[in-house]
């Protein structure tokens, strides 16, 4: 019996040095904590950073001032006067209309800051076309873009 104790014992040291053992150092915790901290962010920074690069901010804002003047100068001016769209705007579906460029996207925009787009591209050398599409109304059409820009 004496024997059984005795092991008894040795056995709960022994299981109470191997949890010791086991359980983590607040040291530890905190690095470990840091690591995964730090890939984290790796992760949600390279994951954004696609969408806020230089490139995508200007293409973003050249395909917003293409369509400003494509639903608001553009439609309004050439084509009002109850004119059939399907028969003037249907043989420009396939070619697509005239290119437009920068420099003619920013003149006819409201927006000041457009004009900061000549510091990235060569306002004569971007261009939009448009494509007219079924039901050719004001909002029904397609963009291609041209761009000769330093990203």
């Amino acid at each position: 019996m004496a024997y059984a104790k005795n092991h008894s014992r040795k056995l709960h040291a022994s299981k109470a040095r191997f949890l010791a053992s086991r359980t983590p150092n607040p040291a530890c915790k905190i690095i470990l904590t840091v690591i995964i901290s730090t890939i984290a962010i790796v992760a949600i920074v390279l994951f954004c950073v696609p969408f806020f690069s230089r490139e995508h901010l200007t293409k973003s804002q050249i395909s917003i001032l293409a369509t400003d003047y494509y639903e608001n100068y553009f439609y309004p001016n050439v084509f009002s006067g109850g004119k059939d769209m399907s028969e003037v705007l249907g043989r420009y579906a396939d070619s697509g209309l005239a290119k437009v460029s920068l420099r003619q996207l920013i003149l006819s925009s409201n927006d000041s800051s457009a004009a900061n787009l000549r510091q990235y591209c060569d306002e004569n050398s971007t261009f939009v076309q448009f494509y007219p599409e079924d039901p050719f109304n004001k909002t029904s059409y397609r963009t291609e873009f041209t761009y000769s820009c330093n990203f």
